[in-house]
């Protein structure tokens, strides 16, 4: 800006000028006052006005210099030579016992699974996220699902001239015991929820697909009751619901993390895959997720270390081998080579797998449990006392029950089982048994995170800056170039002043003018003259030698 103006007076100008450009070198206040004097003049200073916009953007540099970094409080990784444990339970094989404690917690006092999960975290805050943000590990679980099937339920009279009724659940084929078929009725004192495992599910002939146990539910509703006094206790008012659950040993996926103490949990949408019964429960996947990785389940033709034998029958579905725990020799050795059986061998993180003796252990405690009714009496003509378990008499919810009732207690009671497989999978078995056994399979292993400073970047904020720079260059650019354009006037073209006020010093006014107005000598009256004198800088007495001087030129 400051060469600008000796350059801005190759033409003439108003001598103010040379106070609006000084103006403008010393800063933005300057720089806006030069743009709007000249943005109204027919001659305006383009260059010189790009250069004053420049100087005012330069402003912002600060606040947009603090815009783009940020200082947060964040996490990192923990290095791992500090030997901080970060692990959540999963499991491939349980073997445990029946879970008595666990089936007991899920229908008193039903939880989050997160919430039951014993996990380790030392710091508090761990991640087990793998970079592809998949699920980081998949583990044994229990499914539940819930269907309503009041179209099962048959209604009956208690006698000819009675008014109460009965209701009892029909099935596809000819149940001969009674106390197992799930019944309710209508008068008072009598049970109106039932709860019965569900018959025949045991027998393969009459379970195309056998869950892992189901149980019904039949339960009175009663209608709303619109009068004020107690009549209501004698009219039929009720019916009949019944809603069936069934319990699946399946295999999930999940991400999982610890902040501030909390473990969380969320299941991946991916489908869950079902186990079947054929000796045990099991299930040979395609593949496995182990730490966030998942792990290929590519099928061996030979035996090797560390790998199970399965097979498959008349060319159907792998499934684990009776000999599965046997080499190759042994297990020819002990059953002989079947010719519709085809062997493979899998990685054990393949192979998920419920015992047998697990399996009827936990279904004697589920049967003992849950089997079980409510009774409601009446009470001085009106409803009085609920009789039954404390989660029984939640989903009877005083005759309001609903499938959503039902299913929250078949929802907590998967929960809880499923805390229980995933925390204490393995009974008999000391640590360093279960090593050998189950090595890599036992937990998850995740990152501990500590907490520190972090430095953000915001990239989009260096756009500003960059963008300034550029527009400095250029505008440097063009003031070299326009002065190595200038037309050669005398010594005009050598002139590379800039702001140096030595070039007043030594190039001052032309003697004439000086002498007029040398009696100022107030800034006010100095810049009334100048407002209304139009100067040109052109050498002295117009001889080429000798020094510039600002001359006036006659408008």
């Amino acid at each position: 800006l400051g060469q600008l103006k000796w350059d801005w007076f190759q033409h003439p100008q108003k001598l103010a000028d040379v106070v609006a450009f000084d103006d403008a070198t010393r800063g933005p206040w300057g720089s806006l006052l030069l743009i709007t004097k000249k943005i109204t003049q027919e001659q305006r200073p383009y260059l010189a006005g790009l250069g004053a916009l420049i100087t005012i953007a330069a402003i912002a540099i600060d606040p947009v210099s603090q815009a783009m970094v940020e200082h947060k409080g964040c996490s990192r990784a923990a290095d791992s030579v500090n030997g901080i444990i970060a692990e959540i339970p999963r499991v491939n094989h349980y073997t445990a016992g029946p879970m008595d404690s666990d089936i007991v917690k899920g229908l008193a006092d039903p939880q989050d699974l997160a919430s039951m999960i014993n996990f380790k975290c030392a710091t508090g805050n761990c991640t087990f996220e793998n970079e592809e943000n998949g699920s980081p590990f998949s583990s044994l679980a229990i499914c539940h699902s819930c269907q309503d099937i009041t179209d099962r339920v048959i209604k009956v009279q208690e006698g000819p001239d009675a008014p109460f009724y009965a209701w009892q659940l029909s099935y596809d084929y000819n149940y001969t015991v009674p106390s197992l078929i799930p019944e309710v009725s209508s008068p008072w004192n009598s049970s109106k929820l039932s709860l019965l495992t569900t018959p025949g599910i045991f027998d393969k002939d009459k379970v195309s697909f056998r869950p892992f146990y189901s149980f019904d539910v039949l339960t009175i509703v009663d209608a709303p009751c619109n009068h004020l006094d107690d009549t209501c206790a004698d009219e039929v008012n009720s019916s009949a619901f019944a809603v069936r659950c069934r319990l699946d040993a399946c295999v999930k996926h999940y991400h999982g993390k610890v902040q501030d103490g909390v473990y969380s949990e969320i299941e991946h949408p991916k489908s869950n895959e079902i186990l079947t019964w054929t000796d045990e429960w099991t299930l040979v996947a395609n593949s496995s997720l182990i730490n966030g990785k998942e792990m290929s389940c590519t099928a061996r033709e030979r035996w090797a270390p560390q790998t199970v034998r399965v097979e498959s029958v008349d060319g159907g579905p792998f499934q684990l081998s009776p000999t599965s725990h046997l080499s190759e020799r042994e297990g020819d050795k002990a059953f002989g080579r079947r010719k519709n059986v085809i062997w493979k061998f899998v990685p054990p993180e393949c192979v998920w797998r419920i015992d047998a003796s697990s399996w009827r252990a936990i279904i004697s405690t589920l049967q003992d449990i849950l089997q079980n009714n409510v009774t409601h009496s009446m009470l001085d003509g009106r409803p009085g006392i609920v009789t039954g378990p404390t989660w029984l008499k939640q989903v009877y919810a005083q005759a309001a029950g609903n499938l959503s009732t039902v299913e929250n207690l078949a929802r907590g009671l998967a929960n809880s089982m499923t805390a229980g497989m995933r925390n204490k999978p393995y009974d008999g078995l000391d640590d360093k048994r279960i090593e050998e056994l189950y090595s890599g399979l036992r937990a998850v292993v995740g990152a501990t995170l500590v907490a520190d400073t972090c430095v953000y970047v915001h990239w989009p904020w260096i756009v500003y800056p960059v963008a300034l720079l550029m527009l400095q260059w250029t505008f440097c650019v063009l003031v070299l170039a326009n002065r190595r354009s200038s037309p050669s006037n005398g010594r005009q073209q050598y002139r590379a002043w800039k702001s140096s006020p030595l070039a007043l010093l030594f190039n001052g006014l032309d003697e004439d003018l000086s002498k007029r107005h040398g009696g100022l000598y107030t800034l006010k009256g100095m810049k009334q003259v100048a407002d209304s004198t139009t100067v040109q800088m052109v050498p002295a007495d117009g001889c080429k030698d000798k020094a510039l001087r600002f001359c006036e030129i006659k408008a």
